[in-house]
């Protein structure tokens, strides 16, 4: 794995962060903020809109993410849209199904990639902004990805590459942080929301 020339992951951050910006609230008030000049890293731990509460992209427990995002959808509807998922029970049962154990939404996974990005942002703080920047403000679908593309030992970058209906934000990388498809989840899991039984939203655990 480890030798790999290309390879193409979504992570819980990139996941998040789907989610988060398909509300069009989000989308002005992080597009307002980077436009302002601030740290993309800090705005992604600052997310405060229509009194949803501070929405923390690194942080915040499963379950209260959860929970955000759901009041985020009750304060900012959208019209249903099958490629553009925004509840808290979509968002997980996508982190469930759709990313392999280390990369799901749990403490452990989160504080990894923190660990590998947090020494690294400044390598990347205006190549992240500008990006963001450039996908928010393209008027297109906005998806999240990690890619190990880099040759080994260089530094870390963030591009966008779009396509007619979306805007992928890449966050490049070399092949150090690829695992083991079979790598578990990091530590223990976090408890799961409990959801109504008519799903969608209401209260979470």
């Amino acid at each position: 794995m480890g030798t790999m020339p290309f390879h193409l992951e979504k992570g819980v951050l990139g996941l998040r962060l789907d989610y988060l910006t398909r509300s069009p609230a989000v989308r002005n008030h992080v597009v307002l903020r980077l436009l302002a000049g601030e740290d993309p890293f800090v705005v992604a731990a600052t997310i405060n809109v229509l009194t949803v509460g501070n929405i923390n992209v690194f942080t915040d427990k499963k379950a209260d993410f959860v929970q955000k995002l759901d009041d985020l959808l009750v304060k900012d509807p959208t019209p249903h849209d099958p490629h553009g998922k925004r509840s808290g029970q979509e968002y997980w049962e996508d982190q469930r199904d759709n990313l392999r154990p280390a990369n799901n939404d749990n403490t452990g996974n989160r504080n990894a990639f923190n660990g590998f990005w947090g020494p690294r942002q400044h390598l990347v703080r205006d190549t992240m902004r500008r990006a963001m920047i450039r996908a928010l403000t393209s008027g297109k679908r906005i998806d999240f990805w990690w890619e190990c593309s880099l040759p080994d030992g260089s530094d870390p970058s963030v591009m966008v590459a779009e396509t007619p209906g979306a805007a992928h934000v890449l966050f490049l990388t070399d092949h150090g942080p690829v695992e083991d498809p079979k790598t578990g989840v990091r530590g223990t899991p976090d408890p799961d929301p409990q959801f109504p039984p008519n799903g969608g939203g209401g209260h979470h655990l």
